[in-house]
C-alpha cells in the first residue's frame, strides 16, 4: 500500500491542501463555516502541542515512541522532546477531520439521500482508521499513543461543533 513513511506525506499534503482549500473558500465566498473550521483546526493544533508538552513532563515513559521507532521523517534530532509520541499528531487530525466531515454530511450538506451520507461517512472513517493504523504499523508510534490522539481529535471535532453553535 504505502511504501516506508508516504503515509505522512500523504497526510501533510492532505492537510495542507485541506487548509488552502478552506482559506480559499472562505476569501472567494465569504463562508463562516470555512474559517470557524479552519480556526478549529489552529486551535486544536496548539491544544495537542500543549498535551504533548504535558505528556513528556508528567508520563515520560509512555510518552517515548516505540523501541527502534523509524523516523517517518516527523521528528529530527535527538533528545525527549523531539522523541515523543504521545499523543499521536497524526491520529488527532485524522480524528478531527472524519469527524467534521460526518458531520457536515449530515446536518450541513445538499445530499438527501441517506446511502450516499452513509457511504460518506464510511470513506471518512476508513481514511481516518487508515492513518492511524498506518502509524502503529511503521512504528513510529504505539498503540496507546495513537488511541489517546484519536480520543483527542473526536473530543475537539465534538467540541469545536458545539462551540459553532455561540460563534456563527
Amino acid at each position: 500500500m504505502f511504501n516506508d513513511y508516504r503515509t505522512r506525506d500523504v497526510l501533510i499534503g492532505f492537510q495542507a491542501f485541506f487548509m488552502i482549500f478552506l482559506s480559499l473558500h472562505f476569501l472567494f465566498t465569504g463562508s463562516k463555516e470555512a474559517l470557524y473550521f479552519l480556526l478549529v483546526l489552529v486551535v486544536s493544533s496548539g491544544i495537542w502541542k500543549i498535551l504533548k508538552q504535558f505528556a513528556i513532563r508528567f508520563f515520560p515513559t509512555q510518552s517515548l515512541r516505540p523501541v527502534g521507532a523509524n523516523d517517518c521523517h516527523s521528528f529530527v534530532g535527538s533528545g525527549s522532546a523531539s522523541q515523543t509520541g504521545m499523543p499521536s499528531g497524526h491520529a488527532t487530525g485524522a480524528a478531527l477531520m472524519a469527524v467534521y466531515a460526518i458531520n457536515f454530511v449530515w446536518n450541513h450538506s445538499s445530499v438527501s439521500n441517506v446511502f450516499q451520507k452513509t457511504v460518506a461517512t464510511g470513506v471518512a472513517m476508513m481514511l481516518a482508521m487508515l492513518i492511524i493504523i498506518s502509524r502503529v504499523k511503521y512504528n513510529c508510534h504505539t498503540r496507546s499513543q495513537v488511541s489517546v490522539g484519536a480520543l483527542l481529535g473526536i473530543a475537539l471535532g465534538l467540541i469545536g461543533i458545539e462551540c459553532r453553535r455561540f460563534v456563527l
